[in-house]
């Protein structure tokens, strides 16, 4: 019990971002960014929130635009992956538990460290993308946006044709950027009823939060400077949506 009540005061420490401080191992994650953006074209970092609280998992789903029609082909998932899969995040819990168990707090410390939302990068390639699909789940709360029925809580199939979403979908990314593309926040406009099919949402976007630069500028400041800052915006114009077969 001793072990456990551990864990979880180790794992609260790690959760606060309205410091500027920054861990090991946030800063070791975001110094890949560059990298990313050599090897794929850019980088874009967002964090995903459900009506202004962050998500412990939020994922965006991007669809790139070409010839004003959206690219089933061309996608990219960002914002706080990785937690979203039970499997994966029992394997984790139990590797900390054991690393608990030999006494190893400075790894398990790291470990929860890297996934900090404020240096949690994705590569993608240069253009211009629509978000297609949204997810977020807080604690025993689940909301999602676009997919279709009959999918799993942690994945859900594509939607037989694909759609941008409600609200701040779209975000152009340069060649070589760096791109910090703030908060999309899943913003609940209807509830779910049941006899009444699905409720209605849309995205809001905003920037970074200034903490969130001071941050980044404070402890990593070699890379404070090439950091582009943007936000999601609704699409200008028409888009066509695609056919799923």
């Amino acid at each position: 019990m001793g072990v456990l009540m551990a864990l979880a005061s180790a794992l609260s420490a790690c959760g606060t971002y309205s410091s500027t401080q920054l861990g090991a191992g946030a800063k070791e994650v975001a110094k890949a960014a560059p990298g990313m953006a050599k090897d794929a074209g850019a980088a874009i970092v967002v964090r995903v929130s459900l009506s202004g609280s962050y998500c412990a998992n939020g994922q965006v789903v991007l669809n790139k635009v070409v010839d004003g029609k959206i690219d089933k082909n061309q996608s990219v998932t960002i914002g706080q992956v990785g937690s979203g899969n039970l499997g994966d995040g029992l394997k984790d819990i139990g590797k900390m538990y054991v690393r608990f168990l030999t006494l190893n707090v400075p790894a398990i410390v790291k470990e929860v460290d890297k996934g900090d939302i404020r240096t949690s990068y994705r590569p993608i390639a240069p253009g211009s993308y629509v978000a297609t699909y949204a997810s977020c789940s807080i604690g025993r709360t689940q909301a999602t946006m676009g997919g279709s029925e009959g999918g799993s809580l942690f994945k859900a199939p594509p939607p037989p044709v694909l759609r941008p979403l409600l609200g701040a979908n779209h975000i152009v990314i340069g060649n070589g950027q760096i791109v910090d593309a703030g908060i999309l926040d899943i913003k609940v406009l209807s509830q779910q009823y049941r006899f009444t099919g699905p409720g209605i949402a849309m995205l809001i976007g905003s920037e970074a939060p200034p903490v969130f630069r001071e941050t980044i500028r404070k402890n990593l400041p070699e890379l404070y400077p090439k950091i582009t800052y943007s936000k999601f915006a609704p699409y200008p114009g028409l888009l066509a949506p695609v056919p799923i077969k």
